[in-house]
């Protein structure tokens, strides 16, 4: 896929903003101080910022690289992540929850793809698809091969059917092809996510920037990343605000104008 993408400028070893989406509670102090050892280690400039969405954050200690950002009304994840997007002081930038679901130590393979697109997404793998979703991939990869000439990437991500069915209706309404859409862990280029405003309030903000940013031109590719589910069962968390955002977005898609104000 990505040898048809038109070449872009280096960016993989550019200045990097790290965002973490945090809740209202958790061990969010270990959390940052594991972000600032591992961007200590990383060579150029950098910074963290933690988007707090309720509580306080007085737990969490001062550092040079540290910007904590008490994020107002309306809460929610789309609207903490339209904040960052506004805020970030540098060309390259970095989404993470605030919690153990993924260790900075591997989101390496974000950065070896990212010269080549716009964004990079990460793939959360904690256990392998189970066989019957496995035989079903090879039939339909051998089927669109022969019938179209192409073969998607085998699969290696299972989510539970929760998540199966969103990443249905995310790639066959939404035209997001990625094996996990709704990941929270993911690389851009900054000024690809200027482009257009966040109109979710829930995680279906993760499908909404995909599908914008495909609408809009932007290369995407996708990368396999360790996960630790955040609550079993279940795999996939409810999200009140989901269909109500699918819907919104899909009805009335607001791509915005030059000049428009994000939310705050």
């Amino acid at each position: 896929m990505l040898a048809a993408v038109p070449e872009r400028p280096k960016i993989a070893d550019a200045p990097l903003s790290v965002v973490l989406l945090a809740p209202a509670a958790g061990d969010r102090q270990a959390v940052v101080r594991d972000w600032l050892a591992w961007l200590e280690q990383r060579a150029g400039d950098a910074e963290l910022l933690l988007i707090l969405d309720g509580g306080r954050g007085d737990e969490i200690q001062s550092h040079p690289r540290l910007r904590i950002v008490h994020h107002v009304e309306p809460p929610g994840i789309g609207p903490s992540l339209q904040t960052a997007v506004w805020l970030v002081r540098f060309p390259l930038m970095l989404t993470a929850p605030c919690d153990r679901q993924f260790r900075p130590a591997d989101v390496q393979g974000l950065f070896a793809l990212i010269d080549q697109v716009d964004f990079v997404a990460g793939c959360r793998v904690a256990a392998p698809p189970p066989a019957w979703l496995h035989v079903l991939g090879l039939v339909k990869r051998i089927v669109t091969r022969i019938v179209l000439g192409y073969a998607d990437e085998p699969r290696v991500s299972w989510l539970g059917w929760r998540g199966f069915w969103r990443r249905f209706r995310a790639r066959h309404i939404f035209g997001v092809k990625l094996q996990d859409s709704g990941c929270p862990l993911r690389l851009y280029r900054s000024e690809a996510l200027r482009q257009f405003p966040i109109q979710s309030r829930g995680t279906f903000a993760w499908v909404e920037v995909a599908a914008k940013a495909n609408d809009l031109g932007c290369w995407m590719a996708e990368a396999a990343i360790p996960w630790t589910p955040p609550n079993e069962p279940p795999i996939e968390p409810d999200d009140p605000h989901w269909r109500a955002d699918a819907r919104l977005v899909r009805r009335a898609p607001d791509f915005g104008s030059p000049d428009f104000e994000p939310r705050s």
